[in-house]
């Protein structure tokens, strides 16, 4: 079985095919010797043979070809699927993204003890990745508390919590985002979300793609939590009336969204989703732009004319 950092080498070389790579790349970025890139190597190739794939080596730099184009596509999917859902516990991060994931996914304490063992870590490590934990989420204003007998917990607003698991990237229950494509992979819900969110916003509601995207991923995470039992409590929220209109189109993603997973929300999750979605608008034809903005741009592209002689100023889908 590959390591993690097998793994990663193994996938920049796929991502270079027939292309040679300098083992000096891999030193760089592990901060190991040659020789232990070169172990690695060996390793991989010995791996790769039989799915498709062959390393040749040339002096200080290797490269990767395909020998059949069918079973390397096959092993590789399987690869990247399992890089993608798996933790690798000799990786301090990986360890603690699975500490803080198993005390999101549960409602009750864990013991440390139980943690360090299905993670096959000492108790002492454990100690100490639970530490990095407590500093990585104070920084989202949530706290690591521990109860003798009983174990650790984290507590927080849910806001907080959904917040930090979208900022990081966190896996939940099989979630997957991407951090670069910011795509989903491997998870039940993400089809189905994503043709309800379409369909509704189709022609009501103007965002971009990369919105679109973040906003499933919101809404995803929500109907995780909504459906292990932690819902959204907004202190003293006055919601205005310009929000209106995304509080109905919220109002109607959830009611599809709880009539497929069978959950029941309240009116702040309404309002949250609201929030996040009138966030990530774009202009439609019934916002305008003030003359006092319109000015600013026109005299910006005005200036690019002057200079570059490039004349954007009657382009009025770019000064929007």
């Amino acid at each position: 079985m590959l390591t993690k950092r097998q793994i990663e080498i193994l996938l920049n070389l796929f991502s270079n095919l027939d292309a040679p790579v300098s083992l000096q790349v891999f030193t760089d970025q592990f901060h190991l010797s040659l020789r232990s890139i070169q172990t690695d190597i060996a390793e991989i190739k010995e791996t790769i043979k039989e799915h498709g794939l062959y390393i040749e080596n040339n002096k200080n730099c290797i490269c990767m070809s395909i020998t059949n184009q069918e079973t390397a596509n096959i092993f590789m999917n399987s690869i990247i699927q399992d890089y993608n859902l798996n933790q690798f516990f000799e990786d301090q991060s990986s360890r603690i993204s699975y500490i803080i994931s198993r005390l999101l996914d549960s409602n009750d304490y864990l013991k440390s003890a139980d943690l360090a063992d299905e993670m096959y870590i000492s108790r002492s490590q454990i100690s100490n990745d639970i530490k990095l934990a407590k500093n990585m989420l104070s920084s989202y204003h949530l706290t690591l508390i521990s109860k003798p007998y009983y174990g650790i917990k984290i507590i927080g607003k849910e806001n907080d919590i959904r917040n930090y698991i979208i900022q990081e990237k966190l896996k939940i229950k099989n979630l997957v985002c991407d951090e670069i494509t910011h795509s989903f992979s491997s998870h039940e819900h993400i089809d189905d979300i994503n043709n309800i969110v379409i369909k509704i916003l189709n022609s009501h509601y103007i965002i971009s793609d990369i919105a679109l995207q973040n906003l499933i991923l919101h809404i995803v995470t929500a109907v995780n939590r909504i459906k292990s039992g932690h819902l959204i409590h907004m202190d003293s929220l006055n919601i205005s009336p310009v929000y209106a209109h995304v509080i109905e189109i919220s109002k109607n993603i959830l009611e599809k969204c709880a009539d497929i997973y069978n959950f029941e929300f309240n009116d702040d999750e309404i309002f949250f989703l609201a929030l996040n979605l009138y966030g990530k608008r774009e202009f439609d034809k019934q916002e305008f732009i003030t003359d006092e903005i319109n000015n600013l741009v026109f005299l910006g592209l005005y200036k690019i004319k002057e200079i570059f002689g490039l004349d954007f100023t009657s382009n009025l889908n770019l000064r929007i």
